[in-house]
């Protein structure tokens, strides 16, 4: 029997003040994707995501419970961690800027069937 590649699409929607903006990514299975992002001091941080995993039987995408989202922030400014978050396949995320400067966002999905593809968007 053939198994088929799964795919997994992360829908992550990060809002910024009165700004709303979104970015889609592919990952692999347990795969890490990391962003930079230039924040002010105190900025708030919020959004939310949303996972999809492609069955190639339905040729659609579909909810799959058991994949697991790890969200970490990180202040390259300070070296210091402000958000270490594991979730569901969907939910929400927040944090706050703790000084100016460069952070790094980094998401990793877990959990698509037969270890395949991750489809992700912010």
């Amino acid at each position: 029997m053939l198994r088929s590649a799964a795919s997994l699409a992360l829908v992550i929607f990060v809002l910024f003040a009165n700004l709303t903006s979104g970015l889609h990514f592919y990952l692999r299975d347990g795969e890490q994707q990391c962003f930079l992002e230039e924040l002010p001091q105190g900025f708030f941080v919020t959004g939310t995501y949303k996972t999809e995993e492609w069955r190639e039987a339905d040729k659609r995408y579909v909810e799959n419970p058991a994949i697991t989202v790890v969200m970490t922030a990180d202040d390259n400014t300070a070296v210091h961690r402000v958000m270490n978050q594991k979730g569901s396949h969907q939910g929400k995320f927040s944090f706050t800027a703790g000084s100016a400067g460069e952070h790094t966002i980094c998401v990793q999905a877990q959990g698509a069937q037969a270890g395949g593809w991750l489809s992700s968007s912010i």
